[in-house]
C-alpha cells in the first residue's frame, strides 16, 4: 500500500500521477509507504454561531420568562444568523421556535381577552 507524498491519498504502485492532487508519483524516487503527517491549520477561526445561539436562547426564554419580547428577539437574531453564521442551523431553529412562541402567546392573549369580553357581555350592565 502506497500513499501520495503530496496529499496522502492511497495510490497504486503503477500509477504515474496522483488522481487527487496531480503529484508525479513515479519520478524515479521511492514511493512512500506511510501517509504524510497531518498538518492542522490553527490560524483558522472556529465556526461563528453567535446569532444562532442568541436566537435559540431568546426563543426559549420567550416561552418561559419574556413572553413576547423574547420571541421577537429570537426571530430577529434568527433572521440575522441565517445570513451571517457559519452554520445557520441554530439560527433556523431559533427563528422557528421564536415564531411558534410568538404565535402561542398571541393566541393565548387573544383567548384571555375574548374570555373577559364574553364574561363582561354575559354579566350585562349593572345599574
Amino acid at each position: 500500500m502506497t500513499f501520495c507524498p503530496g496529499c496522502g491519498t492511497q495510490t497504486e504502485p503503477n500509477w504515474q500521477v496522483c488522481p487527487k492532487c496531480g503529484y508525479k508519483l513515479n519520478d524515479g524516487s521511492q514511493p512512500t509507504t506511510s501517509p504524510p503527517p497531518i498538518i492542522y491549520n490553527t490560524s483558522q477561526q472556529s465556526e461563528s454561531n453567535t446569532y444562532g445561539i442568541e436566537a435559540l436562547v431568546f426563543a426559549i426564554l420567550g416561552f418561559i420568562i419574556f413572553p413576547i419580547i423574547g420571541s421577537i428577539l429570537g426571530i430577529v437574531f434568527g433572521i440575522k444568523g441565517k445570513d451571517k453564521d457559519d452554520n445557520p442551523s441554530y439560527a433556523q431553529f431559533g427563528l422557528v421556535l421564536g415564531i411558534i412562541g410568538l404565535a402561542c402567546w398571541l393566541i393565548f392573549g387573544f383567548a384571555i381577552i375574548s374570555f373577559f369580553v364574553t364574561l363582561l357581555t354575559l354579566m350585562g350592565p349593572t345599574y
